[in-house]
């Protein structure tokens, strides 16, 4: 015979969310019962609590609770780490390049770039808002070679270090976004205990300036 939490696990398993009372009465249980076994599995991190949501239109709101995510075991990591290896191997062949160029246009849609006509001032800022909100904590500067990118953060920091295929992504993130071509000058570096940012630099029209 099932014990009362495997049978509680299992009832939310078969739906998005259950309040103390749905579960008192499904598995025939006083509330005070299945209140005990909850908190139990809260603390094993199998559940968690959804907060307090209404029933609809009789009844007074309920805490729910749900099937933490972390419970669904997956591959994800060992997927990535795979796919990342697979294309490390070549990373500048055409068809790896159309498949980042593929990559970089599906995560970029979400966001509503710049048109190409507007000044390089309005396209910089807005790229490093974009880009901000993928999490690269950007800033760009005004240089003698041009307007450079930093990156204080690199997003995919914990499998990027043994692929270019990151780098060259970013560049297609920030030329997608900017509309102009992006290269690196220099990923990450520690030096004296001090981290260094990622530096792209940007290469605009000879017909763009920088004043916007």
């Amino acid at each position: 015979m099932q014990n009362t939490r495997e049978e509680i696990i299992e009832y939310l398993f078969s739906r998005e969310s259950a309040s103390i009372k749905e579960l008192s009465e499904a598995l025939h249980l006083t509330k005070p019962n299945i209140r005990h076994h909850i908190n139990i599995l809260l603390g094993t991190k199998y559940i968690v609590d959804t907060g307090i949501q209404p029933l609809g239109e009789r009844g007074r709101p309920a805490r729910r609770y749900r099937i933490s995510d972390s419970y669904y075991t997956n591959n994800y990591n060992l997927f990535c780490n795979a796919f990342v290896e697979a294309l490390s191997s070549n990373v500048y062949s055409s068809q790896t390049n159309q498949l980042l160029n593929d990559i970089s246009e599906r995560m970029v849609s979400k966001y509503q770039l710049p048109d190409d006509t507007f000044s390089i001032i309005t396209r910089l800022n807005k790229t490093v808002e974009i880009l901000n909100q993928m999490n690269y904590i950007a800033r760009w500067e005004s240089t003698l070679d041009g307007p450079i990118l930093l990156f204080d953060n690199c997003p995919y920091q914990s499998i990027a270090k043994s692929s270019q295929y990151f780098c060259r992504l970013d560049e297609l993130i920030i030329s997608r976004i900017s509309h102009i071509h992006a290269t690196m000058k220099k990923k990450f570096m520690y030096r004296l205990g001090f981290r260094e940012p990622c530096t792209f630099l940007l290469s605009p029209l000879y017909s763009d300036t920088i004043d916007g």
